[in-house]
């Protein structure tokens, strides 16, 4: 893991107590988005699909939250092959699905991310661009943006 994350490897080659114990823990990260990055490790890619969160009761989220959440673990770490593929991973859901709701979903979690990193935000911005136009008029769509800017 740590030859893949300048986070792991400082942590682990310092003399930092995660050297010393063997444990990195990672409490404030949840449990399905930690498994994500594991998968990445050892195979290359991470499933966006289906997934459970370790809130209770468990919770669905949507591919494109979940691919807006796994980015900012991986820009959290510095794990740059997994911040590419989960950048590419959420604009392909948000594509894919052209779920204005689902959109609207992952906005917050797009935003969490550092301003430096833009990945999310232009995939946001230019879906945004070419679907809002017209994705206002449908019913139900337009007060769920309104909640969203209510909520920014």
């Amino acid at each position: 893991m740590s030859c893949q994350s300048k986070v792991f490897r400082a942590a682990c080659q310092g003399g930092f107590k995660e050297a010393t114990s063997g444990l990195f823990e990672m409490p404030e990260d949840s449990l399905p988005i930690v498994q994500g990055m594991v998968d990445y490790l050892y195979t290359g890619s991470y499933d966006d699909q289906g997934l459970i969160t370790s809130d209770e009761p468990p919770v669905s989220v949507s591919a494109a939250k979940f691919n807006a959440r796994m980015f900012a673990l991986a820009d959290k770490y510095q794990i740059d092959g997994l911040r590419t593929l989960s950048a590419s991973k959420y604009s392909k859901a948000i594509e894919e699905y052209s779920s204005l709701h689902l959109f609207f979903e992952s906005i917050p979690e797009v935003y969490l991310t550092p301003d430096t990193a833009r990945d999310l935000r232009d995939a946001a911005l230019s879906f945004a661009r070419r679907h809002l136009g017209t994705g206002l008029q449908i019913p139900g769509v337009k007060v769920a943006f309104e909640e969203l800017r209510d909520d920014t």
